[in-house]
């Protein structure tokens, strides 16, 4: 007979663990269950559990199941109180917080009597934007200049930011291209009649017109309920909201970074738990200029796992990404959980790239990027998850993130109101080796991501050779990015593979879909409507086929059909017995359905501008048709086809899109 074992916070530890005398903690009920062996279940009574430091778990809790008595009505929670308040002669209560000996063991959340309060910043909404344009040098490489030069000041536009105010500690956050870089600000100051922030650690990427805000200083706080954390002195200062009282408002705050960590467990289940409050934030020299956010850690950690289960738990108020599942964690799944007020992203998957000595053998694995492959992440789940909001605090992370992992699966979940991706998978750059193969996005709903605030990013967003690799049955919808890069399905660097079918996607900034560069990808048999700026992108061509596109629907009102580069030029073919240089296409498009209301057919135009035939002669289109498609209601998103519609003469195959989200 399995062995049942009880937890409640009203419990106690000398109890024996029974229904009747349950225990206090869950490490003394992980005691008991290791007695206990596999198959034992830890029921948890419902209440609030305290976690004075992180729980591990490893290969002796195999086999056992955490499960809540009472589902989302026990919470565990890295949460403390702060005490010993004392008002300040403006105003203004402040506490010690003795524990706070960096920043990265400080926290960026703080709820008083339960309500969560603002961090103290500038401006009080949206961002500023610096001032100064920067050219980038002659005869400097690009990505030099863009990522690799430091920089240890910063123009602002004047007034922004009052010369003489002390900000000595404040976080500087920049937005730019695709990550917010988290600086430490020194002091503002006047050269040339220009106003400049100096920053202590040195900014690698430009700053050239970026979006910026400055948060977390006591000289910021200006607004009832605002708080500011001064991890130097160790001191928290919080502007009382009317109705507060200093001695019995209840200020906590998260301090634990991981709940729970799971090293070289296997078969282990966590069923219907409340994860509340962790903490997350930037170790030494890390400005989170990686990206997605991929520095960030997670409240839930496994390590070399296999075949565990997180499901029917909530994941709230969590300062990183709720779950990452490390290197060797095989066949582990989280779902049906929910993921709200998200600092970074829901799930990382993360093979990684292990450390290696001076002193170690070569190791061309290693030395070309690529993760060993006896430490590869493999058969990971993430399904049927609610996901959002995300990236409160670290804008860039993706809503999953998948990085050098074989055969993830990322199926049937709601990922929607995040600043950056929502789904991301690959993870090497170009054409080099890749052990991301065989990877699943399908069903998922995704949709008010980007916000307006950083680029090169989409609904879901692959990144070098993925072989076998699926995007299928995705509802996306609702992109908005900065300055480029809103796409649908975004495939970038390398993306080779990859198969994009039965997909609907409309309402982009930029493209429903677009390719940087990459090869052999297929893309058929989905819908892509109403990009505001274009449709369908390609930005790279190179001497071979990037993708073929086929059976597709394209629909819009506004913007171009095609953008980017389409021009097919010769290339040099030196072997070739007969002659040096060919022209081939580097593209294939035909069996597509292409209709805009607002536009006659002649002023449709194809490729670098091309008129419908003039596009056919290069062998591009042959059997598509310029024609109504005849959707049900596409002014309000209802995209069923009239039985009599054309696209079935091209042979397209309708999708049930109402699959696409979690599954009842």
């Amino acid at each position: 007979m399995k062995k049942v074992i009880y937890v409640s916070p009203d419990g106690k530890d000398t109890g024996n663990g029974s229904s009747a005398a349950p225990f206090a903690t869950i490490d003394r009920a992980r005691a008991a269950a290791r007695l206990a062996g596999p198959g034992t279940k830890v029921i948890l009574r419902q209440g609030e559990f305290l976690l004075p430091y992180t729980v591990r778990f490893d290969k002796t809790d195999s086999g056992i199941t955490y499960e809540a008595a009472s589902p989302g009505k026990t919470t565990v929670s890295a949460m403390r109180r702060i005490t010993d308040w004392h008002e300040d002669p403006d105003g203004l209560w402040s506490a010690p917080v003795p524990w706070v000996t960096s920043r990265e063991k400080g926290f960026r959340i703080l709820f008083a009597d339960g309500v969560e309060r603002p961090r103290a910043r500038l401006p009080k909404s949206g961002a500023f934007f610096t001032a100064a344009h920067l050219d980038m040098p002659e005869g400097v490489d690009w990505f030099t200049w863009n990522h690799n030069t430091p920089r240890h000041e910063i123009e602002v536009s004047p007034g922004d930011i009052p010369v003489g105010t002390d900000i000595d500690g404040a976080e500087l956050t920049l937005f730019h291209f695709w990550v917010d870089s988290h600086v430490t600000a020194e002091s503002a100051f006047e050269k040339d009649g220009k106003t400049f922030v100096r920053i202590h650690e040195p900014l690698r990427r430009s700053p050239s017109d970026a979006p910026f805000t400055l948060e977390n200083h006591r000289s910021l706080i200006s607004e009832p309920g605002e708080w500011a954390l001064d991890h130097h002195r160790r001191r928290v200062y919080y502007f009382p909201k009317p109705g507060d009282d200093i001695k019995r408002t209840v200020i906590m705050v998260p301090w634990l970074p991981r709940f729970f960590e799971i090293n070289c467990a296997t078969d282990m289940v966590f069923r219907g738990i409340r994860f509340e409050g962790s903490q997350a934030d930037l170790g030494a020299g890390d400005v989170n200029d990686f990206q997605a956010a991929c520095s960030i850690g997670a409240a839930i950690s496994l390590t070399a796992a296999e075949r565990c289960v997180f499901e029917n738990c909530a994941f709230e108020n969590i300062g990183g990404y709720g779950v990452e599942m490390l290197h060797s964690t095989r066949d582990c799944k989280v779902s049906r959980c929910t993921f709200s007020g998200l600092g970074a992203g829901a799930v990382h998957i993360d093979s990684g790239l292990p450390g290696k000595a001076k002193s170690d053998p070569p190791d061309p694995l290693h030395d070309a990027g690529i993760p060993d492959p006896r430490r590869i992440a493999a058969g990971n789940e993430v399904s049927d998850c609610e996901i959002g909001d995300y990236g409160r605090e670290f804008r860039s992370a993706c809503g999953v993130l998948s990085r050098n992992a074989e055969r993830t699966r990322v199926i049937h979940n709601h990922i929607h109101d995040g600043y950056y991706t929502g789904v991301s998978c690959g993870w090497v750059w170009g054409y080099m080796p890749s052990v991301s193969f065989g990877c699943e996005i399908s069903h998922n709903h995704i949709h008010d991501i980007g916000k307006g605030l950083l680029s090169d990013m989409g609904g879901i967003y692959t990144l070098g050779v993925s072989p076998g690799t699926l995007i299928d049955g995705n509802h996306i919808h609702d992109i908005e990015a900065s300055v480029y890069g809103g796409w649908g399905i975004y495939n970038d660097e390398g993306s080779t593979g990859v198969v994009v079918e039965n997909n609907l996607v409309y309402d982009t900034k930029f493209a429903c879909y677009h390719m940087h560069y990459g090869r052999d990808c297929i893309v058929r048999n989905n819908i892509f409507a109403g990009g505001r700026m274009d449709q369908i992108a390609r930005t790279r061509r190179e001497d071979h086929i990037s993708f073929v596109f086929y059976c597709n629907i394209v629909y819009w009102t506004q913007g171009k059909l095609h953008s980017g580069n389409w021009n097919d030029e010769e290339f040099d073919y030196r072997d070739h017995p007969d002659h040096t240089r060919k022209l081939r296409k580097t593209v294939e498009c035909d069996w597509n359905i292409y209709h805009s209301p607002n536009l006659r057919r002649h002023d449709i135009r194809f490729g670098t501008g091309l008129e419908l035939e003039e596009w056919r002669a290069l062998g591009q289109d042959e059997h598509s048709f310029l024609m109504n498609p005849r959707f049900a209601d596409p002014a309000h998103h209802d995209y069923t086809l009239h039985p009599l519609s054309p696209a079935f003469k091209v042979g397209f195959h309708p999708f049930d899109i109402s699959k696409a989200g979690p599954r009842p």
